[in-house]
């Protein structure tokens, strides 16, 4: 029977990071599904292939949740990605009325610059998932960010402060909403979804890999390849492997 995520809540002061601190704790414990823990002040945030998300305290809202997806087979572990990139990118639309999209892998971008981040740790046993652990960052009340990061935040494109506990209760029922999609298989559906808000799909963009080239963004898979149409056909491509420019 799954718990729903935010089931519990659990706020703590200051961690180098959610999922970290998630990752070790069910170690050495049984952590009961849907348990959400957030943080004002995280250290040392990390984002996909280890990149590090930038957070000052209280300006971003940074929490973790973890699942017991075994009825995700390892290959389709990429649906939780897509479904809660879908969520984080309605509430930020529904909530802010931010014109919002999301860009392959993890990020959730406002008029280029990256506002959210998703990061999901997967524990597979044999050829299906034992345990997930969901990591999201969103910048919330950020004013200034480092001049080498193309990022910006809710408040700089609202012009008022949010609570950021009120904004995790606020999200929760569109995570369960979403998860619910994955419970269910319904992956036409999260694919709908995905596709109607994913950056660049089947635009002409420019790209680079082993060199700069020119395709369209036709498909993202359940693994979480993304493919690439150019004039030589279509190329799959995994994550680090290509660059948008």
């Amino acid at each position: 029977m799954f718990n729903s995520i935010g089931s519990s809540v659990i706020k703590i002061d200051e961690l180098d990071s959610t999922n970290l601190y998630l990752q070790q704790i069910s170690k050495l414990q049984t952590m009961n599904e849907g348990v959400l823990v957030w943080t004002e002040r995280q250290l040392c945030g990390r984002g996909q292939q280890g990149n590090i998300w930038y957070s000052k305290e209280g300006e971003s809202l940074t929490f973790s949740f973890i699942l017991s997806p075994t009825f995700l087979m390892a290959d389709e572990q990429f649906y939780l990605s897509k479904a809660f990139s879908i969520a984080v990118n309605q509430y930020l639309v529904k909530k802010f009325q931010l014109k919002v999209q999301i860009k392959w892998p993890n990020d959730i971008l406002l008029n280029g610059k990256k506002i959210a981040g998703i990061l999901i740790e997967n524990n597979i046993l044999g050829n299906k998932l034992k345990q997930s652990i969901v990591g999201i960052g969103i910048n919330m009340n950020n004013q200034v960010f480092p001049e080498q990061l193309r990022a910006t935040s809710v408040l700089l494109n609202s012009a008022h402060k949010v609570d950021l506990r009120e904004c995790i209760d606020e999200m929760i029922p569109f995570l369960n909403e979403m998860y619910s999609l994955v419970i269910l298989k319904q992956w036409k559906e999260i694919d709908r979804l995905y596709f109607d808000s994913l950056y660049g799909y089947k635009k002409n963009l420019r790209f680079h890999s082993d060199g700069y080239f020119n395709g369209r963004i036709v498909r993202v898979d359940e693994v979480g390849y993304i493919y690439i149409e150019t004039d030589a056909g279509v190329k799959k491509y995994t994550f680090k492997e290509v660059m948008f420019c």
